[in-house]
């Protein structure tokens, strides 16, 4: 008798590479994505697969476990980073920061590639229906509770190709804005650990400053807007279910990358699932010290004052050594795990 076919909720990057890897290992897999599409909800606007906080590369990843690359992406090894007074400061690196990728539900998109890969293999969707942990072995259904804000914009733009970072208060508090031009299109948007009063407003004023000190025009915008989570130690079950993705609270504390959270939470459930494994014991080897890194990095980030921490960003990029620092502060340690681990333990009481 073969086996029962997985159940996914939630057709997001973690639960696609979950029934991609279930899927490649002869297994019969059904995704319940509230959408109308993978990707649906968002705007092709531009993110980051990361680079330093894993020592295995993302693309490399994606490869080694058989998932898509077919999807639009560029390497970037130079971005700019912009102080409150409109000084432009640039850094580049021997090694991509970041791979540039499109979510959406258009072609060339990741989140649209993944699903074609994914019905190319035999997994079968289920549109515009929800299922809840105790309805699936893998939940993959976003974040379960508000940790950070994102609000932002995509327009078209005949700007040239680059990316820059934006701190400060007037902009961002306790957060980062940013600006991607990629192919005649951009993304502008703002993070946010806490909704600041006047939100609109302040999002805003990071747009003019962009537009003010790289000079570029906006035609045809979409304003968009999400919620994140993420925690200090993940929750990785609920119900029976295997919890992947941001609904474990998997994701860069610091920035808010969570892609490749994402993808490795994904396939390590689906490991687990295959391989009869403890999906705790492989997310505590391979995950769960770079999430207490992220989330100590996001503490220290918190605790520095402007303009301490505008001139750190600055003198750190100006000599040409972020992605040195990202990856060094990204390296998980004894001292990191037990302070997550204490975190963790007061946020639950």
């Amino acid at each position: 008798m073969s086996p029962e076919p997985v159940i996914i909720g939630g057709g997001g990057l973690s639960g696609l590479a979950a029934a991609l890897t279930l899927a490649h290992a002869g297994r019969e897999v059904v995704v319940y994505e509230r959408g109308v599409a993978c990707g649906s909800q968002r705007h092709g606007d531009a993110e980051g697969l990361e680079t330093w906080i894993f020592a295995q590369r993302p693309m490399a990843y994606l490869q080694a476990h058989n998932l898509p690359t077919s999807f639009d992406s560029r390497p970037v090894a130079t971005f700019q980073y912009i102080d409150e007074v409109g000084q432009v400061h640039s850094t580049t690196a021997q090694q991509p920061f970041f791979h540039l990728v499109r979510r959406g539900a258009e072609s060339g998109c990741i989140d649209r590639e993944f699903q074609v890969a994914a019905e190319a293999v035999g997994v079968t969707f289920r549109f515009q229906t929800v299922r809840r942990p105790h309805q699936v072995h893998i939940f993959a259904g976003g974040p379960r509770r508000a940790c950070a804000y994102v609000q932002g914009m995509t327009f078209r733009t005949s700007a040239p190709d680059g990316v820059t970072l934006l701190l400060g208060r007037s902009y961002a508090p306790q957060g980062y804005a940013y600006c991607i031009t990629w192919n005649g299109r951009g993304t502008v948007a703002a993070a946010y650990t806490k909704q600041p009063s006047g939100t609109d407003r302040v999002f805003l004023r990071a747009v003019d400053h962009f537009r003010d000190v790289l000079g570029f025009h906006m035609e045809d915008t979409v304003s968009f807007g999400f919620f994140g989570a993420y925690a200090p130690v993940p929750t990785l079950t609920d119900s029976g279910a295997l919890l992947v993705g941001e609904a474990a609270g998997f994701q860069d504390a610091l920035f808010g990358f969570g892609m490749n959270f994402a993808l490795r939470s994904g396939v390590l459930a689906a490991r687990a699932i295959i391989d009869g494994k403890d999906y705790r014991r492989l997310c505590r080897a391979q995950l769960m010290g770079p999430l207490a890194s992220c989330w100590v990095n996001r503490r220290l980030f918190e605790n520095l004052r402007e303009p301490v921490r505008s001139r750190l960003a600055a003198r750190i990029v100006g000599q040409g050594r972020a992605w040195e620092v990202l990856h060094r502060v990204s390296q998980p340690t004894v001292s990191k795990r037990l302070m997550a681990w204490w975190s963790g333990r007061r946020r639950t009481k």
